[in-house]
């Protein structure tokens, strides 16, 4: 195109429609993606490049091996400060007056090329807890069930003392989830579906170390 993307917004598909998508980091996908030139968006998407300016932005925004959306929308101005870097990244169409117009072409075939990058998520409720002391110690016994009725903790109780830590309770998709850390000879963490007040452990998260969550 002989013009720069001038705006952007981003919709999901779920249950048979669209839907404008609210994430809260809208505006770093906007900056990144209406501000790079498509040639840097390539390189940044696939981690590989040439150019060393490039692979400075590349280190710092790669995570996992994947290209992390929000890390370089709160680092664009850091780097378009740099101006040995910004001349390397910025789409030229927005600083160049008429930049390629007369290169431009009608019915050109466009081509696509699909990568995965990594865009953090806003959950749609989040509560976070920490316990006191009246949570450490506990266990499966009479006072720790009657403590704990009705409450997810009730099915992470064992027969052995258990120190609670802390708890994250969040909605997504219209499910109410817990992720609860604890204590227990080392720290363990269970991720906890709430189905109508019916507590249950996922099992792809029962007994997980916190550093694999």
């Amino acid at each position: 195109m002989p013009f720069p993307i001038i705006g952007i917004l981003s919709a999901e598909f779920s249950e048979g429609r669209w839907f404008i998508n609210t994430l809260l980091n809208q505006s770093d996908v906007f900056t990144v993606l209406s501000n790079l030139d498509p040639a840097v968006l390539k390189q940044l998407f696939s981690g590989k490049s040439t150019n060393p300016d490039i692979n400075k932005i590349i280190a710092k925004t790669s995570q996992n091996g994947l290209f992390n959306m929000f890390l370089m929308g709160q680092l664009y101005t850091e780097f378009n400060n740099d101006e040995s870097i910004r001349s390397q990244m910025k789409d030229k169409r927005l600083i160049i007056e008429d930049y390629e117009f007369k290169n431009a072409s009608l019915a050109v075939k466009p081509v696509t090329t699909k990568y995965t990058v990594l865009n953090p998520f806003v959950l749609d409720h989040a509560k976070f807890l920490e316990y006191t002391k009246k949570d450490k110690g506990v266990m499966n016994d009479e006072k720790g069930q009657k403590a704990y009725e009705g409450k997810p903790e009730a099915v992470v109780l064992k027969n052995t003392p258990i120190d609670f830590m802390v708890k994250l309770e969040f909605a997504t998709q219209g499910k109410t989830y817990h992720l609860i850390k604890y204590f227990d000879y080392t720290d363990q963490v269970v991720l906890i579906t709430n189905n109508e007040g019916n507590f249950s452990i996922s099992p792809s998260k029962r007994g997980c170390k916190l550093n694999s969550v």
